[in-house]
């Protein structure tokens, strides 16, 4: 996974080359849950020049023409299945990085599995997260090294361990998987939706909410458009299209990097032994991360809302599409977990439990 490290702001496309006005202050900790999303910085990744449009009408033009370009709008529409499996990589603050294998499986419109097994020397975390229409399931296993901490299910309680409601399993999850620092089943319940409405647009363009044109980004590579949708969290999501080819290019929001491994509510840090991995960046809305704020769980800085990316590339063709076979996320233009894609099915059949709570992690 050499590829993980050292990619920073290089890959970068759309970046405004002149600052705007400075944006209005994000919301403070006590604010109402109902605040709006912050606002990105004026040099964020995929920044519109000048005033933001909210067209329609070209957003749905362009998103035609972006499947266009991959393949073909009657294929995208015809996928109603699909599942994707490679490599992972994370490495959270530069450390050595945390290398395993992923499985992804999607059934349009809301059932979504995610499979993931790790390993770092002697430690072993099996992850399993299961979204099927308003249930949300996330399971973790932990092995060798990491036994004695226990395991966690997000949606049926504590499955045993040292682990349990609030303790180090469940905070392990939701650092490895980008969940939501709540133990509210709704706010998980969106925060996997969310996870899955992301990936959907970056594997299938596809999205049941109303995408709009909001600008061009400029950048010294080129021009891109800038479409913009909600996910479930209702937290802002740009796609950002070269703007001759109208290749996607990255996915980019506003969210938070937590410290979920603090210890009584204080400072976080450390190693996997020590005191857990410092930080990883969070799919989380304002309202959910002054949530975890007001439960003790990281610094304010760490819960100031930044930018996040998902970059997409390294496109081949699968049953006439093109898929990105490499994803690379994380905050502030520094990559800090990456998938390389091994193999896609369109359209594949699953067995019947596939999207139930009581199927395992292996």
């Amino acid at each position: 996974m050499a590829g993980i490290l050292g990619v920073t702001g290089a890959l970068v496309f759309a970046q405004a080359p002149t600052p705007a006005p400075a944006p209005a202050p994000a919301a403070p900790a006590a604010a109402a849950q109902g605040a709006p999303p912050a606002a990105p910085p004026a040099n964020a990744p995929g920044t519109v020049k000048g005033t933001p449009a909210n067209d329609t009408v070209k957003g749905g033009q362009l998103l035609t023409e972006a499947r266009k370009a991959l393949g073909g709008e009657d294929k995208f529409k015809g996928v109603q299945r699909l599942e994707v499996k490679g490599k992972s990589a994370r490495v959270p603050q530069g450390n050595t990085s945390i290398e395993g294998n992923f499985e992804y499986s999607f059934e349009l419109p809301d059932k979504f599995r995610h499979k993931e097994n790790l390993g770092l020397s002697d430690i072993s975390i099996d992850i399993l997260q299961v979204l099927n229409g308003q249930e949300a399931t996330t399971k973790t296993d932990l092995g060798g090294a990491a036994a004695n901490i226990g395991g966690f299910d997000d949606g049926g309680g504590n499955r045993g361990g040292r682990g349990g409601r609030g303790g180090r399993g469940n905070d392990i999850a939701r650092f490895l998987t980008g969940g939501a620092a709540s133990d509210d089943p709704e706010v998980n319940r969106k925060s996997l939706a969310t996870q899955m409405a992301r990936l959907v647009m970056a594997l299938m363009l596809s999205t049941s909410e109303t995408v709009a044109w909001v600008g061009v980004a400029e950048s010294p590579d080129g021009r891109a458009d800038v479409l913009e949708f909600k996910t479930p969290d209702g937290v802002p999501t740009h796609l950002v299209l070269d703007e001759k080819t109208h290749l996607p290019l990255m996915l980019t929001w506003m969210g938070t990097v937590q410290q979920p491994f603090n210890r009584g509510g204080g400072g976080g840090g450390g190693n996997f032994r020590g005191g857990g991995p410092p930080n990883f960046p969070q799919s989380q809305s304002p309202a959910q991360a002054q949530q975890q704020g007001r439960r003790g769980g990281g610094n304010a800085a760490a819960q100031q809302p930044q930018p996040l990316q998902m970059h997409l590339s390294d496109y081949k063709t699968v049953n006439g599409m093109k898929f990105p076979h490499l994803i690379q996320s994380g905050a502030n233009n520094e990559t800090t977990e990456e998938l390389v894609v091994k193999s896609i099915r369109v359209n594949p059949s699953f067995r019947a439990d596939l999207f139930t709570a009581n199927t395992n992690t292996k």
